[in-house]
């Protein structure tokens, strides 16, 4: 079973968040997004070498990765 809470800092844990967004929660896409996108910019940064397309890499992949959880 899912826990629903991480039990040191009192939010939804990842494991929530996704299902959650799998059933449709925009909060929850949102959670998820700010607590991945500094990573995300970060491996996107190293990939590209480019300030300029990290934000389009980042977009990309957070759109596909929430089409994905359907």
């Amino acid at each position: 079973m899912v826990d629903k809470v991480d039990r040191l800092s009192e939010r939804p844990s990842d494991a929530t968040l996704v299902e959650r967004a799998r059933a449709g929660a925009m909060d929850a896409k949102r959670q998820l997004f700010e607590r991945y996108v500094g990573v995300a910019s970060a491996i996107a940064f190293r990939l590209t070498g480019s300030d300029g397309e990290v934000e389009d890499v980042v977009q990309d992949s957070f759109i596909a990765a929430f089409e994905g959880l359907s």
